[in-house]
């Protein structure tokens, strides 16, 4: 059996399972980096979000040469575990369906609202969807987010939710910059991140290399757009300061003592994004840069950084 005529065998099967008051639909998914995924999506009537299963084929019920009653029989079997999938979920995960249930109204949702951080370059099917903004090559996108449990569920912001609202995008960007800084964003020394003790250098001077992120550690990344967090830093460690994108989730600050190879950080950044990085969670494959005159983030190419950093050596350009 073609892998078509199974998820719509699987389907048919849900929707008779379930019964009326529901809606069953196969869909295909865009999760991050472009990946897509075929899946079955469930929605109780009045939902405003469905659930979505993601069955795979397994043994006997792709056999081509199985009799109509075999496929029942393997259909029924399969479907009663996805069932208990989708029940569980309910079950498991209140938190969020009382998120999806708050999503229509903008003063009740407002306080979940969080920023992250996508790549334009991966996610170009992905961005248009959602509410955005372009930061450098990046774009900030938005989500509502809450506990569920010991995890946390989120549900990022399409276009036709957001209009719904009635408010203007600089207001949604504004709420998701002060939720985000009222998790708690931080930025510690890496031994201090590990929870070790900070390290010293032959000087006795603290090894500076820090992490920002955020609490909870989902999305961290986004800190970067809040100034106090680099300015802070910057002016403690008295340089600028290299950006690398260890994932959607956090960035390594490195400050710039003049000395630093943006060649070899970069290289160091695809290194770790292609063996270390899951792909969904990949932010970018290249280095960004704090200015604390300009209290600015940038992204230069190679040949701009090394062609500045010859001038200033030669006297012709003050900090680069």
């Amino acid at each position: 059996m073609q892998s078509e005529m199974w998820m719509e065998a699987i389907r048919r099967r849900l929707f008779e399972k379930l019964g009326e008051g529901y809606e069953v639909e196969k869909t295909t998914a865009l999760k991050n980096h472009g990946v897509e995924a075929e899946g079955i999506s469930v929605r109780k009537a009045g939902d405003v979000l469905a659930a979505i299963l993601y069955p795979r084929p397994i043994g006997g019920f792709c056999r081509e040469e199985q009799t109509p009653e075999e496929e029942a029989e393997y259909a029924d079997i399969y479907v009663d575990v996805l069932l208990k999938m989708y029940r569980g979920h309910g079950e498991q995960n209140d938190g969020l369906w009382e998120l999806v249930r708050r999503m229509t109204d903008w003063e009740e949702i407002r306080s979940y609202i969080r920023p992250q951080l996508l790549s334009c370059m991966d996610h170009q099917r992905l961005i248009p969807r959602l509410v955005y903004r372009r930061f450098q090559d990046l774009a900030v996108v938005y989500a509502a987010r809450t506990e569920c449990g010991s995890d946390w569920g989120t549900v990022r912001i399409e276009r036709p939710v957001f209009e719904s609202w009635g408010i203007s995008e600089e207001e949604l960007h504004r709420q998701a910059l002060k939720n985000l800084e009222q998790d708690g964003c931080f930025v510690q020394s890496i031994p201090e991140a590990l929870g070790m003790e900070p390290l010293l250098e032959a000087g006795g001077a603290f090894l500076s290399a820090a992490v920002l992120s955020n609490r909870s550690r989902l999305y961290g990344a986004a800190g970067i757009l809040l100034p106090d967090m680099l300015e802070g830093y910057a002016k403690k460690v008295e340089a600028n300061l290299f950006l690398l994108p260890s994932s959607v989730h956090e960035f390594l600050l490195i400050p710039d003592d003049g000395q630093i190879s943006i060649r070899a950080l970069n290289q160091m950044v695809k290194e770790v994004n292609q063996e270390e990085v899951p792909p969904m969670d990949r932010l970018s494959d290249h280095v960004y840069y704090y200015d604390r005159e300009s209290r600015l983030v940038e992204w230069r190419d190679e040949e701009e950084w090394e062609l500045k950093r010859l001038m200033r050596k030669e006297g012709l350009l003050g900090a680069v």
